[in-house]
């Protein structure tokens, strides 16, 4: 039930995409994207096709600038991200995830919306924030493949407007399947960097009692 309704939201800009275009093919049954073997997943990079040209949504304004914290002397060389899984009926009761970070790399802060997130140091405008599948506007375009991350497998999607690559879905549990989460990676110019060093990071999933979860 829950890969229906990911294959669903992803199918939206897709189905929407193609009834605007000349003669389009037909699409695959709904089935064919996610029953992509364990054996074959991609272990290569979410792709991130160049464009010749900056493209902007027409109502976008530049984000501000997070705060990152300052890492002490002390600091350990791994950190843990702790958060409700953003699919709870899907999760089992009083089970959080957890994401393993180097704080060199990154440091947990708020996003624009005041969620927990992570920001990458060197990295401008990289940034890993909870996230849930929804519906894709007209002009915003989805490649959707399985990812095997460690021991994780993610239903991973690339949004793009006119070729341009916006932001990264990945929707998965842990092993067990105790919790079912989903993380939007947002990236600036630098898309491919920010994507293989923000997948370090989700390889680390697992699910941890809510009372052992770090405010």
């Amino acid at each position: 039930m829950v890969r229906s309704k990911i294959f669903l939201w992803l199918a939206a800009g897709t189905l929407l995409f193609a009834a605007c275009a000349t003669a389009p093919e037909e699409a695959p049954p709904a089935r064919a994207l996610l029953a992509t073997p364990t054996a074959a997943l991609s272990q290569e990079p979410l792709s991130t096709p160049r464009a010749s040209g900056t493209v902007s949504f027409p109502t976008e304004t530049p984000l501000p600038t997070l705060v990152l914290p300052t890492r002490r002397a002390d600091e350990p060389a791994a950190l843990f991200w702790d958060g409700m899984p953003t699919y709870p009926g899907d999760s089992q009761p009083e089970m959080f995830f957890r994401l393993e970070y180097d704080p060199s790399v990154w440091g947990l802060t708020k996003n624009v919306a005041g969620e927990k997130a992570l920001a990458h140091r060197s990295i401008p405008n990289c940034i890993i924030s909870p996230a849930s599948g929804r519906g894709l506007p007209y002009n915003l375009t989805s490649q959707h493949q399985m990812r095997a991350l460690g021991n994780i497998t993610y239903d991973a999607a690339l949004v793009s407007e006119n070729g341009t690559p916006k932001f990264a879905l990945y929707l998965g549990g842990d092993e067990a399947m105790q919790i079912y989460t989903g993380f939007q990676v947002s990236f600036g110019d630098e898309s491919e960097a920010c994507l293989q060093d923000a997948e370090k990071v989700l390889a680390t999933l697992t699910a941890i009692p809510k009372s052992e979860a770090k405010p």
